[in-house]
């Protein structure tokens, strides 16, 4: 079963985590290359076992299916990356224009007066 997950990271730091994605998969690849060279190796053998090679194949075969879904999802964060990038050299039309309105992507979030004050333990518990 797979599950998607969603989080944030700074533009500046997009290819980065794709490449971290990517770089994650890498032993299990590296096991997958081992597993392909004892196929052949197996199949070459005077001492062929098939169930090995059966059990090796269906390995390696749903490791080159996550390397597969690895890559589609790497490929989905670069081209949102490159969306992103080619929307703010130039805006779609009736696209806001971010500066305009003072919203800017890279700056840290203001602090807004309006939103819910945190509560002290002590105000809610103060008569226990």
């Amino acid at each position: 079963m797979r599950v998607k997950l969603t989080y944030t990271a700074a533009v500046q730091d997009v290819l980065s985590e794709g490449a971290n994605l990517l770089a994650s998969f890498g032993i299990k690849l590296n096991g997958s290359v081992d597993l392909f060279n004892g196929a052949i190796k197996n199949l070459q053998s005077a001492d062929f076992n098939s169930a090995q090679l059966h059990q090796d194949l269906d390995v390696l075969r749903n490791n080159l299916g996550e390397l597969d879904i690895r890559l589609m999802e790497v490929i989905q964060i670069v081209d949102g990356y490159e969306q992103y990038e080619r929307d703010q050299r130039f805006p779609p039309p009736g696209m806001p224009d971010e500066s305009r309105d003072g919203w800017d992507p890279e700056e840290e979030p203001q602090e807004d007066d309006s939103s819910p004050k945190e509560i002290e333990p002590e105000e809610v518990l103060g008569d226990y």
